[in-house]
């Protein structure tokens, strides 16, 4: 077989995956920067309640533990964000239910679906890199028989409410410290939203299937090119090619760099 098409093909290969590699650097990037924002975010808005705001003589003991209780819904609001980002829309999570399980949230009421155990020929599928093996992270979402709410939004929700009732009751009294409480509330608003654009914005379906139909011909002309040198050892190596581009070419529907996986931006930041 003349090797200028094989060659010719592993250089459109080549250039797909480094398409493929940039986008997921991009994705990464603009969630690390989210994430180390919102860390900043979170710590800044918890210092800004915790010294100015004062406490009502006679109500001491009550107004520091709404400080606490305030502190308790930026860390979950946090980890509630980490959790939708992954498709897990319950509050029944041992890192969130401890510090929401006082507030009126409407996932409360939802029945929590536990994930099946994967079956051994989704297990063999998904290793061989088989695309219709992998389970859809959005399967939570899409069978709930009630309402799930938006647990990060009613936090930022309680957020507010608590930042306008020490505003009202005059223990929150210097305007520039509640502008700045209500603008990194905001901020934190926006941070949602970015990090849920990342997940919900895939590659291009159009990118996609012409990427993973210029891999396949290559990977089905490969093992012409390579019978006449390695003989026999022709179809190990073929096999383990096949996995190392199904594994990288496709289209994207996980959590990107949210996910579950060594590289995740949460694993930095454990």
């Amino acid at each position: 077989m003349n090797p200028v098409l094989l060659t010719v093909l592993g250089f459109v290969v080549g250039l797909s995956l480094s398409f493929r590699s940039s986008t997921a650097y991009d994705r990464y990037n603009e969630g690390r920067k989210l994430w180390a924002q919102l860390s900043s975010s979170t710590s800044s808005l918890a210092r800004l309640i915790w010294v100015h705001v004062d406490e009502r003589e006679g109500h001491e003991k009550e107004d520091m533990l709404d400080k606490v209780a305030f502190c308790n819904m930026l860390v979950a609001f946090s980890m509630a964000l980490k959790h939708q980002l992954r498709f897990e829309p319950f509050t029944c999570y041992e890192d969130v239910d401890p510090l929401v399980r006082h507030l009126p949230l409407t996932a409360h009421e939802a029945p929590v679906v536990e994930a099946p155990r994967p079956s051994v020929w989704k297990v063999m599928g998904w290793v061989m890199g088989l695309n219709m093996a992998e389970p859809n992270p959005r399967r939570f979402v899409k069978t709930a028989q009630r309402p799930l709410g938006n647990v990060p939004l009613e936090l930022l929700a309680h957020c507010s409410a608590y930042v306008k009732r020490v505003i009202d009751n005059n223990t929150f009294p210097r305007v520039p410290y509640q502008t700045s409480a209500m603008n990194t509330i905001a901020l934190l608003h926006d941070i949602q939203t970015g990090t849920n654009r990342i997940v919900s914005t895939p590659l291009p379906l159009a990118y996609s299937i012409a990427i993973s139909q210029i891999t396949w011909v290559y990977i089905m002309l490969l093992p012409f090119q390579l019978f006449n040198a390695l003989g026999w050892a022709t179809i190990p190596a073929c096999y383990v090619r096949r996995l190392y581009y199904s594994r990288r070419v496709g289209v994207h529907i996980g959590p990107g760099p949210h996910g579950r996986h060594s590289g995740s931006l949460f694993k930095q930041y454990q």
